[in-house]
C-alpha cells in the first residue's frame, strides 16, 4: 500500500494531532500515523494549564473536553515543615483531563479537517528521495503479514513521535542525556484529603531534589498523585519510582489515611527542554516530546506540545507554498522560533530548579527567597504564604 501527502507526520499524541490540524487548515494533504489505535490510555500527570487551554480554544475542543474535567482555580506549594505559598490562577484556570480523552478529541478534529489517520501502523523508516521528497516505510503492529507493509511519500515529515523518535533518528540527532530527561510515575487514587477543592497540591521534599510530589484533584472524587524528578539526580537515589511515591503517602497520613490506590502506577520518561536548538533539518521538523519540549521544572509537556506542532505546521506551510520542501534555512527558522518560545525559555527555568532544592535543602523557604521564586518559576498570580494546618 503507498500513499503520496504533502505532510507526513508521525505520532498521533497531542503535538502530532495539532500539526495535522493546523496544516490540513492550511490546504495541505496529511497523513497522520501512529502505532496505537485510538482512544488509548496513555499516562501522563492529566494536567492542562491555561496556555493548554488556550491552544484547544484554537483547535476548537477547548469546551467540550473543559466540561469533561476536572477545573483547577489554584496551587499551592507545600515544603517539608508544613509551610506553604498558595497562588490563584483568577481568571486563567487550568484542568485536570485523563489523556486517553484529550488525545482522541484532538486526533478525531484532525480527521475532521481533512487529515488521514493511519492507526496501528508502527513507522520503521525516514528516507530521503534522491528529489528531496521524503518516504516512510511503516508495518501493521497487528501481526499481519508482509504484503501489509505500508509506504507514505511527502514533501516533508512532521517527526512528533515522543523521546524515542524515529524522525530524530533520521536527522542524525542523538538523544537527550541523563540531564535533559525527567521521569515520573502517576497513579490513581480515592479517598484523599485535599487541602483544598480545585487546587492542586506540590510538596518539595529534601529526599527530591530536583523534582516533586503532587496531588491533583481529578473527576469522581478521585485524585492524580505522582512524583517527578530529573534523572540523573533520580538515578542518584537507587531508589524506585514507586518506593519514592509510597514514602511520600505514608508520610502524610493527613490527606491520605483513608486513601485506596486505584490499579497500578505507571511511569515515564520526559524530554526535557535545554540550550541546544530543536531537531530539524531540511524535509523533517521535529516537534513535541521529540523535540524535547518538556518544562524542566514543572515537568509540564502539553502546551508545549500543542504550541511546537502548530509551529511545525506553519512552518511547512510556509516551506511549501514556495513549490519546494523544508530547505536547511526553513529548518533554522523553525529551531530558532521554537527555541525563543519554549527552548530556551525553559531551559533558564532550570537554574529556578537549583535554586528550590538548595532552598528545601537548607530550610530557607520561610525567606522571602521562595515567594520569588515560585513567582518567577509559576507565575505571580496571587501568591499567599500560609502554614498548612495538619502538617508538622
Amino acid at each position: 500500500m503507498t500513499g503520496r501527502y504533502d505532510v507526513l507526520v508521525i505520532g498521533a499524541g497531542p503535538a502530532g494531532a495539532a500539526a495535522a490540524i493546523h496544516a490540513a487548515r492550511a490546504g495541505l494533504s496529511v497523513a497522520l500515523i501512529d502505532r496505537s489505535r485510538f482512544p488509548r490510555a496513555k499516562t501522563c500527570g492529566d494536567a492542562l494549564s491555561n496556555l493548554a487551554l488556550r491552544e484547544l480554544a484554537d483547535l476548537g475542543v477547548r469546551e467540550p473536553l473543559e466540561a469533561r474535567g476536572t477545573p483547577v482555580h489554584g496551587a499551592v506549594a507545600i515544603f517539608p515543615d508544613g509551610f506553604s505559598v498558595r497562588r490563584s490562577y483568577g481568571a486563567l484556570p487550568g484542568c485536570i483531563l485523563p489523556r486517553f480523552l484529550l488525545d482522541e478529541a484532538i486526533v478525531r478534529r484532525a480527521v475532521e479537517a481533512g487529515a488521514t489517520l493511519l492507526e496501528g501502523h508502527q513507522a520503521e523508516h525516514v528516507l530521503t528521495e534522491s528529489d528531496g521528497t521524503l518516504r516512510i516505510v511503516a508495518r501493521r503492529r497487528d501481526g499481519a503479514p508482509t504484503s501489509r507493509r505500508l509506504e507514505l511519500h511527502g514533501r516533508c515529515v512532521i517527526g512528533a513521535d515522543g523521546p524515542g523518535s524515529l524522525a530524530r533518528r533520521a536527522l542524525g540527532q542523538p538523544h537527550a542525556v541523563e540531564r535533559h530527561l525527567g521521569v515520573a510515575a502517576t497513579g490513581y487514587f480515592t479517598g484523599v484529603k485535599l487541602g483544598e477543592a480545585h487546587t492542586s497540591e506540590h510538596y518539595f521534599a529534601k529526599s527530591l531534589p530536583h523534582g516533586y510530589f503532587w496531588v491533583f484533584p481529578a473527576a469522581g472524587g478521585e485524585s492524580n498523585v505522582g512524583v517527578y524528578q530529573r534523572a540523573d539526580t533520580f538515578k542518584q537515589n537507587h531508589k524506585k519510582l514507586g518506593h519514592l511515591l509510597d514514602g511520600f503517602v505514608s508520610e502524610h497520613p493527613e490527606s491520605f489515611g483513608a486513601a485506596e490506590r486505584r490499579g497500578p502506577l505507571h511511569s515515564w520518561q520526559l524530554p526535557l527542554s535545554h540550550w541546544g536548538l530543536p531537531p530539524a533539518g531540511p524535509g523533517i521538523l521535529c516537534c513535541g516530546d521529540a523535540a524535547s519540549g518538556v518544562d524542566g521544572l514543572t515537568g509540564e509537556g502539553i502546551f508545549q506540545a500543542l504550541y511546537s506542532g502548530r509551529l511545525a505546521a506553519e512552518s511547512a506551510a510556509t516551506a511549501l507554498a514556495r513549490g519546494g520542501s523544508i530547505d536547511a534555512a526553513d529548518a533554522k527558522r523553525y529551531q530558532r522560533r521554537l527555541a525563543r518560545r519554549i527552548s530556551f525559555p525553559q531551559a533558564g527555568r532550570s537554574l529556578i530548579q537549583e535554586a528550590l532544592t538548595q532552598v528545601v535543602d537548607h530550610d530557607l523557604e520561610r525567606f522571602g527567597v521562595v515567594q520569588r521564586l515560585l513567582e518567577l518559576g509559576y507565575g505571580g498570580g496571587a501568591l499567599e504564604i500560609t502554614k498548612r494546618v495538619g502538617a508538622a
